[in-house]
């Protein structure tokens, strides 16, 4: 999914849409301090930590739509 992302970002248009995550974000992310991470979490940690960096250089928007009960779709708009 990382890899997707990142091509999805070099080849995206303006106001292109990337779904990056349908859960809950922080949830699915959270890694009990005395576990360590699934190679699963650390990508969507590592999906989640560029995305957040790409919206900080105001190069993506962030979005979420309730699909259900604690269930969200994540994603990106390309700027």
């Amino acid at each position: 999914m990382l890899n997707n992302f990142h091509d999805w970002f070099n080849s995206a248009k303006r106001g292109a849409k990337f779904t990056y995550h349908t859960g809950d974000l922080a949830f699915d992310r959270y890694v009990p301090l005395a576990k360590t991470p699934t190679p699963e979490k650390r990508e969507l940690n590592m999906l989640a930590d560029m995305a957040y960096e790409l919206y900080l250089q105001n190069e993506i928007l962030l979005i979420q739509q309730r699909q259900e009960k604690n269930i969200y779709k994540y994603m990106a708009v390309k700027r």
